[in-house]
């Protein structure tokens, strides 16, 4: 090939690649339901009432239900906190809050924290994975809930950001 379009199959080349980007987008849509779905089928199964103090007591159905709610509670209480402490428990202090971060985030690099927690992650016990990653999906639910009120940085975690 010499590098030339041929201009009478060009617009079979867009029609093309207009329907991969259309499946890649019923596609991407699709998970997006289904991980929703997930969400709410797991938070149908908890009850949390919060007492004349706000303190929450979640009344759920299974363990991992139970994690789940935990993590919802705790993010509604503490969003920002727990989100800035999990970015800088990943060294990842100072791009987001700044040079006072520096030396915390080296530390965290040094220590290899994060590179300890991704080694032996799958060595933990699967009921031990399965509600730290409930703890994990109740604290997603809520910036999913809530991400047009909460500040750009504030990310989705995942259970080795619990661990880390």
């Amino acid at each position: 090939m010499d590098g030339k379009i041929d201009l009478n199959t060009l617009p079979d080349m867009l029609f093309i690649m207009k329907f991969k980007l259309a499946v890649f987008f019923v596609i991407v849509l699709l998970l997006n339901v289904i991980h929703c779905d997930k969400h709410r089928q797991i938070f149908k199964q908890v009850e949390i009432r919060r007492d004349l103090y706000g303190i929450p007591h979640i009344l759920a159905k299974t363990e991992e239900a139970a994690f789940f709610g935990a993590g919802y509670a705790q993010a509604e209480n503490y969003i920002e906190l727990i989100s800035k402490l999990y970015l800088i428990a990943n060294g990842r202090g100072a791009e987001y809050f700044g040079t006072d971060y520096i030396e915390s985030d080296f530390n965290i690099i040094r220590f290899k924290t994060r590179a300890i927690v991704e080694e032996k992650y799958n060595s933990l016990r699967p009921e031990i994975i399965k509600i730290i990653s409930a703890f994990a999906r109740g604290i997603n639910h809520f910036i999913n809930k809530n991400r047009n009120k909460l500040p750009d940085w504030i990310q989705e975690v995942g259970p080795k950001d619990i661990l880390t």
